[in-house]
């Protein structure tokens, strides 16, 4: 087995009650041959000390950014991997197996440009709240999905020189990570392959992107959606609401995000001539 350099880039601005777990779980990792790069936005919660206890395991910088996205393309502007991601300051890596797993994975499959995941959602104790399956790579599942692939992927610097970084404009300040993969899935001949393992763990607590920017993040994906689909017929929402509601119906919180992506690739895929119709 080869043991390529893998590059994780954390993007930082005070998270120091999560930052710790974060770092740890990258250090716990039995692959030998990591580099994580922490960019830190001039903290002031204590962020800067944490850090300093792992600088020896850790490439530190901490300057003024222009947000998250800007950070994450200086990290990996400075990474020397050649297969990269990037983790939260508040989330982890599920297992201690995991960048091994995903390595071998690229080494099996070289073809493969995107190896993405299942994840679990966890909450600020770090206690599970759901746990999410995906499912195979589907193109109308990434566009219309529930967070398809996301937070849980890997991807080889090919992409990066294929796609170029992160989009840090104004209209994509909450939604740069979702926008990148719509570009990668638009280039036509990025593969994406799906890995049946859980990757990373999503912590969902009051100060994350999710909640603190709800409503700002869903104006940016509609945008993104019209941006990036090949209509945008009126029919497909009304599908996509009765979708919605099947999986909220259904089970909860527990699986929804995965049922609306199986019942989407579901009609796709059997009922084309029907997706068509609504597809435009």
């Amino acid at each position: 087995m080869s043991y390529p350099l893998v590059s994780i880039v954390t993007p930082s601005y005070n998270q120091a009650q999560f930052i710790e777990e974060a770092i740890l779980s990258v250090i716990a990792q039995t692959y030998p041959n990591i580099e994580h790069i922490v960019i830190d936005g001039c903290s002031t919660d204590g962020t800067l000390d944490i850090l300093k206890k792992y600088d020896d395991r850790l490439v530190c910088i901490s300057e003024p950014d222009k947000g998250q996205y800007d950070a994450m393309n200086k990290g990996f502007k400075m990474a020397k991997g050649d297969i990269l991601t990037w983790l939260n300051t508040d989330d982890i890596l599920f297992s201690d197996d995991v960048v091994a797993s995903v390595v071998n994975y690229f080494n099996n499959l070289p073809e493969v440009d995107i190896v993405y995941g299942d994840h679990v959602v966890i909450d600020e104790r770090g206690k599970t709240l759901w746990k999410r399956k995906e499912i195979e790579f589907d193109p109308y599942v990434m566009l219309y999905g529930v967070d398809f692939i996301v937070p849980a992927a890997f991807f080889r610097r090919r992409v990066l020189d294929r796609i170029g970084f992160f989009d840090t404009s104004p209209q994509c300040s909450s939604t740069g990570d979702y926008e990148f993969w719509l570009r990668a899935m638009n280039d036509g001949t990025i593969k994406f392959k799906l890995l049946p393992k859980y990757l990373f763990g999503h912590r969902y607590q009051r100060n994350c992107m999710t909640v603190k920017q709800h409503e700002k993040m869903h104006e940016q994906v509609a945008r993104l959606r019209a941006k990036y689909a090949k209509t945008s017929n009126s029919n497909l929402l009304l599908l996509l609401r009765l979708i919605n509601v099947i999986r909220w119906q259904w089970l909860k919180l527990k699986q929804r995000h995965t049922i609306d992506n199986l019942l989407m690739s579901y009609i796709s895929h059997h009922f084309p001539n029907i997706w068509l119709k609504f597809h435009g």
